[in-house]
């Protein structure tokens, strides 16, 4: 892709993300497809006519970059606004989170690299659907340029997962839009964690502590649909998980390249992949979470649905009889 029309230097960006979007595909799984397409069309319409750029959609998301904090602050109101104005009528309504971070960021190849990208998707993962959060730095630069009515609410200090500098985070209160969310999803939430960043880790549990964090950071990554990013941690954790010996962990994160290789239109290698972490499960007794399960099944779903049934088993099979090993090699190469 070009870099053509992609604004350099110190920008702005937005990230979205549906609240609860594999619950909305699990109860109305027809209905959902027009409704993804309406939610992605009035994303567009509101980041373009605000001079933005939609860099990538995920999901249930998307990407998008602006010029000014200014650009990026409107089209998030116009966005929340026509997603509240949308009826509907078919699915749950269709509530979105949001935030806004401005930074220095790498264009290459029509998509963007550095930390300003990591700061603006881990204040989205702390807000709820309906909520625009902002960072310190872009509440500052739009203060002066809110639409009428609107204000910046000062949520306080908060901590990011794996990043070191806590952010004092504001909100975006609305006329006519809802305003009034519980606390932000932060690692406040929960004052017993540990530090994000420990100077020195020393012994199995701060190890396997340094390893769940990580693998956040894959998780996020992939979610806001950086396959690239989401590998190359993923190769690094399940590394760490067989150091530790840690076989459950294991199992998980051979879905999650299972779920990277279904992004990535890679069928044969996604159902080898589950394959193999299904055997592992069976054999340490490991069942999924709830929540694990719910992606899961739409995604073998997908599987199913692009594969004639006799090839689809002989691919699971042949993942099944990986040893764990194999499973790990093939999952990194």
């Amino acid at each position: 892709m070009m870099n053509s029309n992609f604004p350099t230097g110190t920008v702005t960006f937005l990230f979205t993300d549906i609240e609860g979007s594999t619950h909305l595909w699990e109860r109305y799984p027809e209905a959902m497809k027009a409704a993804l397409a309406r939610h992605d069309g009035l994303l567009r319409q509101a980041i373009e006519s605000n001079s933005g750029r939609v860099i990538k959609t995920t999901s249930d998301g998307c990407h998008a970059v602006f010029a000014s904090a200014a650009e990026g602050m409107l089209a998030a109101v116009a966005a929340q606004k026509a997603l509240l104005a949308e009826p509907w009528a078919e699915t749950s309504p269709v509530k979105v989170r949001m935030a806004l971070h401005t930074g220095e960021a790498e264009l290459r190849e029509g998509d963007y690299y550095g930390p300003a990208l990591n700061r603006a998707a881990r204040l989205m993962a702390v807000a709820h659907g309906g909520q625009v959060l902002l960072s310190a730095i872009t509440a500052d630069l739009v203060q002066e340029q809110l639409p009428a009515g609107t204000t910046l609410r000062d949520l306080g200090e908060h901590r990011l997962k794996d990043l070191v500098r806590s952010e004092r985070v504001f909100q975006l209160a609305l006329p006519d839009l809802p305003a009034d969310f519980p606390p932000l999803k932060s690692l406040n939430a929960f004052p017993n964690n540990l530090p994000i960043q420990l100077t020195s880790f020393v012994g199995r549990e701060n190890r396997n502590f340094q390893t769940v964090m990580t693998s956040e950071l894959g998780h996020i990554a992939r979610h806001t649909g950086d396959m690239k990013e989401a590998r190359r941690i993923y190769q690094e954790t399940i590394r760490g998980w067989q150091d530790l010996g840690n076989r459950s962990a294991i199992a998980h994160q051979l879905e999650c390249f299972a779920f990277i290789a279904v992004a990535e239109e890679e069928p044969e290698r996604a159902i080898k992949l589950f394959g193999a972490a299904e055997a592992l499960r069976e054999k340490i007794n490991s069942p999924m979470t709830d929540y694990e399960r719910v992606e899961y099944d739409k995604e073998v779903a997908q599987l199913r649905s692009l594969l004639h049934e006799l090839d689809f088993n002989t691919l699971w099979a042949e993942g099944r009889a990986l040893t764990m090993e194999q499973a790990i090699e093939f999952a990194l190469n």
